[in-house]
């Protein structure tokens, strides 16, 4: 299902975490293969946007990058493959981390990044691989670091937080990111409303509420 258009001012925002997830193999390239990882990178994305999700192939993406096929197929195994490191690369850039100096607005800006980029072309095929990913085992460790690096950019943010007495130790930091992000997706994937300012302030709101009722 497509995402709908997002409504929400953008923010001033700053820094970036890699991913964590141990199962997947941080690639560092250089020299040549720096060079065909931004031909193909680039070459994804432009036809991403040209085609869509379902619209794109590898021997094009090869064709458009000027590397052989083999190059691709050799490294990323198949177009999935492929789309899950150039899209969870392109979040990494879109999705920095803001420091604004209190948690309730971090929060706010962290969301208001997500929800931009999961209106674009490639938060589209975003969604599409993580359902994708679910009748595809070996796609699960590419699905699993990529929502490692996201649950670890919120994180930090309650991190920095606790460190000024905002936020109590002991967290579940991974049931704070599903209260956080559950309504957008909601709207993103059921509902197709658009995913505006109030939905984001109602989300922190509730999920900082429930973490002050819940200190003894």
């Amino acid at each position: 299902m497509p995402a709908s258009k997002t409504r929400i001012a953008k923010r001033p925002i700053r820094r970036k975490a890699p991913p964590t997830r141990a199962t997947v193999k941080q690639r560092r390239p250089g020299g040549r293969s720096l060079r065909v990882w931004e031909a193909v990178s680039a070459a994804t994305i432009e036809l991403l946007v040209q085609k869509g999700f379902d619209g794109i192939a590898i021997p094009e993406i090869a064709r458009q990058a000027g590397v052989n096929p083999t190059s691709i197929y050799r490294r990323w195994g198949d177009r999935e493959g492929l789309l899950i490191e150039v899209l969870g690369s392109r979040a990494e850039a879109a999705l920095a981390q803001p420091d604004t100096g209190t948690l309730r607005a971090d929060l706010i800006a962290y969301l208001t990044q997500a929800a931009a980029l999961l209106e674009t072309p490639y938060g589209s095929a975003l969604l599409q691989l993580g359902a994708l990913a679910m009748r595809r085992p070996e796609l699960q460790p590419h699905r699993l670091a990529y929502w490692s690096s996201r649950t670890r950019h919120i994180a930090d943010l309650f991190d920095r937080a606790r460190a000024r007495g905002e936020a109590p130790a002991g967290l579940d930091i991974e049931r704070v990111v599903e209260l956080l992000v559950g309504p957008l997706y909601v709207r993103l994937m059921f509902t197709g409303r658009a995913i505006d300012a109030g939905l984001i302030e109602t989300a922190v709101d509730g999920t900082l509420q429930g973490l002050t009722r819940s200190r003894p």
